[in-house]
């Protein structure tokens, strides 16, 4: 329902969407924030608008726990933890430099990739048995650990360790492993296909048990090397809801051999966010959906979202964007193959369009409607018994037109002493107008600017060719016109033929004499044209510009544009009128 209003909204008020660029910072980060911290990242690269956004510290403020100021208070560090330039910067500090916290008894830290809380429980603040009997562990102080102190076991027969937590100092809505992390040195012994066992379990509720072994052979219960130079073994893991405060409790035990044991090195307890298992993630994304509803107060990874939710966000923003944002991951390249999204880039009346084409059978019978954007971007279709043609511009999804020289009003056109039909190979229409002679040059066009797209920037130009016959038009000003009826009408001068300054042969006519006469011409034309303006089209064709208008609402008002030269009393000849073209201003 959400995701439906989204795109409809979408559709209605801004058309085939908008760039990102029509968003305000804050809404981009908004929408960010639904995401995880490497999406983000990624998305960073999408464009400038994400760029600034994904920078923001409104942004990185919902990837920080809602504590960090209070778990920062706790560490003697927090002075250094506040002298930092921006929310990312901290963010990233707290990932890469765990914060000694709780006089040096635990370390916290976040997860890079999720932003979740972790933490590491010193062998200090655990409870060993026997622990304080010198003959049985000792306390050192090793340069590789994170503490100011590790326990050192030195022999025991009864080996139990615990640990207690309270689960409001995590993250909620996440699935936890616990870990132990120790290192053996040179008398380790005892342990040797040793069964250890290890459980996990909030106080009061299901306890999970497991057996470890912390001998390194032993295939059953490996044990990683971390890259801090110490190992762990997994204890158990369990999830956080986070919905009221328990204790979580952690115990290693070993008490039935009776064997001794030494030549271990305990530096603590980690707890950190772990992958979940299938049914445990379906949990975990239905929980951190519900959690953020209301506000962004923890990312979540996109795969928690529906994939229309994603689409919806999508259809905010524009073809190109989309097409950027299908590399930023899995979800996103779903999100952006779908119907629902290219439904929303596509004309409200793309159907209807498509129906007035003789081609309407092979465009509707495609697969998707992505599939069907694309075709009509880069296959214009023919409607109105091949008097117009019709395609989307590629960046915007806005609807282009142009209208066929048979659907122009040309003086004189049915005249074959003035103008002829031609079929040309390279052009798109069947027909052609073909300029034999004449010395009143006039053409107009006309379409309602309710099938043109609203609220958008059009330009209008001439498309035409030259043929070896070409003249009367060197040097000579025409006047075009872009207005509604009854409306503000916008003239300009055009040129259907570069401006040419004529060559001189004196050895003295040097660079600057020739820039001047070209600057004189230039400043005689009036309106001050921009030679430049025509250009020659990857279709073969030339075309130069008339004039631009706003659509406005699109409530069907009659755009009129003209093209007429009528003053110079030249004959003119050899030009090759293929239509007037109408299209969004900076489109691709």
């Amino acid at each position: 329902m959400e995701t439906e209003s989204i795109i409809q909204a979408n559709s209605s008020k801004f058309g085939a969407g908008v760039d990102f660029s029509a968003l305000p910072e804050d809404c981009i980060a908004g929408i960010l924030a639904r995401t995880s911290i490497r999406d983000a990242c990624r998305m960073s690269t999408v464009s400038p608008e994400f760029l600034s956004a994904a920078e923001s510290d409104a942004l990185w403020e919902t990837f920080l726990p809602a504590d960090y100021r209070e778990i920062i208070g706790r560490s003697s560090e927090s002075s250094a933890r506040q002298d930092f330039s921006s929310k990312k910067e901290l963010f990233f500090r707290l990932c890469n430099s765990p914060l000694l916290i709780d006089g040096g008894k635990k370390s916290f830290w976040l997860d890079k990739e999720s932003g979740k809380k972790c933490y590491m429980i010193a062998a200090r603040e655990l409870t060993i048995i026997w622990s304080e009997t010198p003959r049985y562990w000792t306390w050192i102080s090793p340069p590789q650990s994170r503490f100011t102190e590790v326990a050192n076991l030195k022999i025991v027969w009864w080996f139990v360790i615990k640990g207690k937590m309270n689960t409001c100092m995590l993250s909620p809505c996440t699935n936890y492993a616990a870990y132990l992390i120790f290192q053996r040195n040179d008398i380790f012994d005892g342990f040797e296909d040793n069964p250890i066992e290890s459980s996990i379990g909030v106080t009061g509720g299901e306890t999970a048990k497991k057996v470890i072994y912390l001998d390194p052979e032993h295939d059953i219960s490996p044990n990683p090397t971390r890259i801090d130079g110490w190992y762990e073994v997994e204890l158990g893991e369990f999830f956080n809801e986070g919905r009221e405060s328990v204790e979580l409790e952690m115990s290693i035990m070993e008490v039935n051999t009776f064997i001794g044991k030494s030549g271990l090195l305990i530096e603590g307890i980690e707890i950190r966010p772990k992958f979940c298992s299938e049914k445990r993630k379906q949990m975990e994304s239905e929980s951190t959906v519900q959690a953020t509803s209301s506000n962004f107060t923890v990312g979540i990874e996109f795969s928690a979202l529906p994939e229309g939710c994603i689409a919806g966000i999508l259809a905010w923003t524009s073809p190109r964007d989309v097409c950027r944002m299908s590399a930023v991951s899995l979800e996103f390249l779903s999100a952006a193959e779908s119907d629902a999204l290219w439904e929303t880039f596509l004309p409200a009346d793309y159907r209807e369009i498509i129906g007035l084409s003789s081609e309407s059978s092979s465009h509707l019978s495609i697969s998707s409607k992505k599939e069907v954007f694309f075709r009509l971007c880069n296959s214009p279709l023919l409607i109105d018994g091949g008097k117009k043609s019709l395609w989307l511009d590629k960046k915007s999804g806005k609807k282009c037109y142009m209208l066929a020289a048979r659907d122009l009003t040309i003086t004189w056109s049915d005249t074959p002493m003035y103008w002829t039909w031609i079929s040309l190979p390279h052009s798109r229409f069947i027909e052609v107008a073909n300029l034999n002679q004449v010395c009143w040059l006039e053409i107009k066009g006309k379409i309602n600017t309710g099938m043109l797209s609203s609220m958008t920037n059009y330009v209008v130009f001439l498309v035409f060719q030259r043929n070896d016959r070409f003249y009367g038009l060197k040097n000579v000003p025409v006047e075009s016109s872009v207005g509604m009826i009854g409306g503000v009408t916008t003239k300009r001068v055009i040129y259907l033929d570069a401006p040419q300054v004529e060559s001189s042969n004196h050895p003295d006519h040097d660079f600057g004499e020739r820039f001047l006469q070209y600057e004189n011409v230039i400043s005689s034309m009036t309106g001050n044209p921009d030679p430049a303006s025509l250009k020659k089209r990857i279709d073969g064709w030339y075309e130069v510009e008339l004039g631009e208008f706003f659509s406005g609402e699109g409530k069907g008002k009659e755009l009129e544009i003209s093209v007429m030269e009528v003053k110079s009393g030249n004959w003119k000849s050899g030009l090759l009128i293929e239509g007037i073209e109408i299209r969004p201003k900076f489109c691709s």
